[in-house]
């Protein structure tokens, strides 16, 4: 008897130990998306809560054979948005349990961001705002460009073919409440909206053609 509750005891204690060490790490999936903002690939990241994010990134560099040099984006998304972006020195304690996270390469034309250039938010939706769906991704506004060539643009990044990108249309939504919205004409410069704290939002009928869906 003594000895089977010595068995027990020593169990007991490496399920004890093997539970702090659980609470001393960092488990999470992370979706890497291709050019065409797709799911490609799910990256297992273990990690102590002691660690930064530059660590995540050089596990998502070894795993796809990424170059050395590739300048990585991590983010969480909640309700088909953008919550946080996270950088280089950010401690991975930050990162929520069971948040869906995405990692992407930076698009070069946001690495050479023009002077006066913004990186916005795109998000989907289906007819109001609050009707989210899909992968939502950071999207550079080109200064003094016509919407028609931001749309085109976007088809480009989303790899969808002109006959159905035909489908959607371009608004420009308020970030804070997501109660104001209004649609995009082709022919406006949408640069000259400001867009402090406005998101683009894309209104696509079929949500079989976005991104991830």
């Amino acid at each position: 008897e003594r000895r089977l509750d010595d068995e027990k005891k020593a169990l007991y204690e490496q399920l004890i130990k093997k539970v702090e060490e659980c609470n001393l790490c960092l488990y999470a999936k992370v979706y890497w998306l291709g050019t065409a903002v797709r799911e490609e690939e799910v990256i297992d990241i273990c990690l102590p809560k002691t660690a930064i994010v530059n660590e995540i990134f050089k596990i998502i560099i070894n795993k796809l054979a990424l170059r050395p040099t590739s300048k990585i984006r991590l983010y969480d998304v909640l309700h088909c948005k953008i919550q946080k972006e996270y950088v280089t020195n950010d401690p991975i304690d930050l990162i929520q349990e069971n948040i869906t996270l995405y990692a992407e390469e930076i698009p070069q034309d946001e690495i050479e961001l023009g002077a006066n250039d913004k990186v916005i938010q795109i998000y989907h939706f289906i007819k109001k705002p609050l009707r989210t769906h899909g992968i939502p991704f950071k999207f550079v506004i080109n200064a003094d460009e016509h919407f028609s060539k931001t749309m085109l643009r976007l088809r480009i990044r989303l790899g969808m073919n002109e006959k159905d990108f035909s489908k959607v249309k371009g608004a420009v939504v308020q970030a804070q409440s997501f109660a104001k919205f209004q649609y995009i004409d082709d022919k406006v410069i949408l640069s000259d909206y400001g867009l402090t704290d406005e998101l683009l939002g894309l209104d696509l009928v079929d949500p079989n053609w976005i991104a991830g869906s």
